[in-house]
């Protein structure tokens, strides 16, 4: 047993504990959004947004510790950590689905997979696996078993999270460490914040997920055992097919090659046909892609993601990458990902200690450095607050590496082996607590409200985005005057003819005709030809009493042929919005009822 490093590695992990609880602590108290990515349990009631933290606390103390030390070394034995595990993940990916729709794309993937066509209009930079598996295989399985297809994305979902719960369970298992480490290293790695991703998200971001984990697992495997070369080569090859943020993968992957030929090639072992298949995929897959990747990257990605105008204006890639603002949202998207993230800093001591496992150590470092160009120089459209799925992929890198980093910390020093269940503690709390947060509509909404109210003041393409959330959730919710609100100030920002729609529309709904009138009229000042606005300034005129506006738009509404263009567009709208059908047909009573009294 090694007795003074050991020692100094263990003695490391309360210190990161102990800060990152009063990191938290100070996220739940204090009214601001610059710890985001740790607040998500102060838009909970009360006692969920403290109860977790105090225990999770009062787990550090060591007599607390070790009386809750037997079950997470019971869970270890057998079959029981599999089992065990895979049925709390079934548990809350199924009881707690996300209802409040906020990250990256979900409105968008919701609506386009209901959708017979429009997939590869509406996403063009989508990979095949992409299309296959998030437009094609729920709709054909929806129409097989009569089901929403948006159900079976969720199912989908489910089964994806279930096979994380898996990987999670082998890499702790192939760590060889005592029963509780075994435990706490399955826990983090799997209930990173990346955990509710698949709760239904309709995006490859969570099989860049998935199949991260798979390569870092495997990769262990292939390097320290000799073994698992082709799942390695498969893993890697599916994030690369399945989104271009999966790319970010191929450094890990060619030093995890490196690492094994130094220990096994040299051996004879690089003649092996497994071997050479599981190296010759991920290359055919390059091979087959890149042309379309370096397409994607040079024609979209540049002017949206890399150098888009909104980073020009802020001064250009490096210096918005090295802002003040840009680092604190990645130490925020990452802590939010990888909550015992601080508990990297002892990969260094790890390795000292470890030196026969040196290889495993460089291996995950490896992984986990391979996003870091990512996470400082793609500048998501929507923020990190809202797309911070596009860097998902990091944060299951870096919980792989932590997971690694405690397993070692508590190898050798089994009489602090309860600060397993501190450890694990400190990553489960926060992501149920973002797990409920995505679950409860008004909690999740008061989240995104509070990230544009209070400090630090946010661009205003930011802003325009979480406010068009904001109104299109509203509008879900039937929460017409919030809708109104956000939709408002969405046009006095920036007044686009469907901002101005939408903005008509929740007011009219909300029974605030007046600025309903006022929104279709500058709707159709900007576009004579708006259909839906000349019938929702007809509507919204009639109903508040305007005759002479109301009459101005009537004349333009009677020229519209039935059946034609403008008539069909009005009654789409109506059949994705029935109130909006209920009050057209009430301004229509009101208005024959004005004609027939003159």
């Amino acid at each position: 047993m090694s007795s003074g490093p050991s020692r100094t590695g263990v003695g490391s992990l309360p210190g990161v504990l102990t800060l990152m609880a009063l990191l938290r602590a100070v996220a739940l108290a204090l009214p601001t959004m610059h710890l985001w990515g740790l607040n998500a349990a102060r838009f909970l009631p009360p006692w969920l947004r403290w109860t977790p933290l105090v225990i999770s606390v009062a787990t550090l103390h060591p007599a607390i510790g070790r009386l809750c030390l037997p079950g997470f070394e019971w869970l270890s034995r057998g079959r029981s950590l599999v089992l065990s595990i895979l049925a709390v993940t079934l548990g809350l990916l199924i009881g707690f689905p996300d209802r409040v729709w906020f990250v990256g794309d979900y409105l968008l993937r919701m609506g386009i997979v209901s959708e017979a066509h429009g997939f590869e209009t509406m996403f063009p930079q989508a990979l095949p696996l992409d299309a296959i598996r998030h437009f094609w295989l729920p709709r054909t399985l929806g129409a097989w078993l009569h089901v929403a297809p948006t159900t079976i994305e969720r199912a989908l979902g489910v089964i994806e999270g279930a096979w994380l719960a898996v990987l999670a369970c082998r890499f702790a298992k192939r760590m060889n460490a005592g029963p509780a480490a075994t435990t706490a290293v399955a826990l983090v790695v799997l209930f990173g914040g990346y955990f509710t991703l698949f709760t239904g998200y309709g995006k490859p971001t969570i099989e860049v997920c998935l199949f991260t984990a798979a390569a870092g697992a495997f990769g262990l495997e292939l390097v320290r055992d000799n073994r698992s070369a082709i799942p390695f080569g498969l893993a890697v090859a599916a994030a690369l097919a399945f989104h271009r943020s999966g790319w970010s993968i191929l450094p890990g992957a060619a030093l995890a090659w490196i690492l094994w030929y130094r220990a096994h090639g040299r051996l004879g072992a690089w003649k092996s046909v497994p071997h050479a298949i599981g190296f010759a995929i991920p290359l055919a897959t390059v091979a087959v892609l890149l042309p379309r990747v370096l397409r994607l990257v040079l024609g979209f990605d540049v002017a949206t993601n890399f150098a888009s105008a909104e980073v020009r204006r802020q001064g250009g890639v490096l210096t918005v990458a090295f802002s003040s603002q840009r680092l604190l949202d990645v130490a925020n998207v990452i802590l939010l990902l990888s909550p015992l993230a601080l508990a990297a800093v002892g990969w260094l001591s790890s390795v000292r200690r470890e030196p026969a496992r040196r290889n495993e150590a460089w291996l995950l470092l490896g992984l986990a450095l391979s996003f870091v160009p990512s996470l400082l120089f793609v500048y998501v459209t929507q923020g990190p607050f809202r797309d911070w799925d596009a860097f998902a992929g990091a944060g299951v890198a870096t919980s792989l590496l932590v997971g690694w980093i405690l397993c070692e910390t508590l190898r050798d020093c089994e009489r602090m082996s309860w600060l397993a269940v501190p450890a694990a503690l400190a990553v489960i709390t926060p992501t149920l607590a973002q797990l409920l947060v995505h679950n409860l509509p008004e909690a999740g909404m008061r989240r995104t409200r509070a990230f544009l109210d209070e400090p630090p003041v946010r661009t205003q393409a930011y802003r325009i985005a979480t406010l068009d959330l904001i109104g299109l959730r509203s509008m879900r919710l039937h929460q017409w005057t919030d809708a109104a609100e956000a939709y408002r100030e969405v046009v006095a920002a920036a007044p686009s003819p469907r901002a101005l729609e939408f903005w008509g529309v929740s007011s009219a709904l909300a029974g605030n005709h007046r600025d309903a009138e006022q929104a279709f009229q500058q709707l159709t000042a900007r576009d004579s030809s708006n259909a839906m606005g000349w019938v929702g300034l007809w509507m919204s005129a009639t109903l508040l009493g305007d005759t002479l506006e109301a009459g101005r738009a009537r004349a333009i509404v009677a020229t519209y042929a039935p059946d034609g263009p403008e008539d069909r567009a009005i009654q789409e709208r109506v059949s994705r919005l029935p109130e909006l059908g209920v009050l057209l047909q009430a301004a229509t009573v009101r208005d024959r009822e004005r004609l027939r009294a003159r």
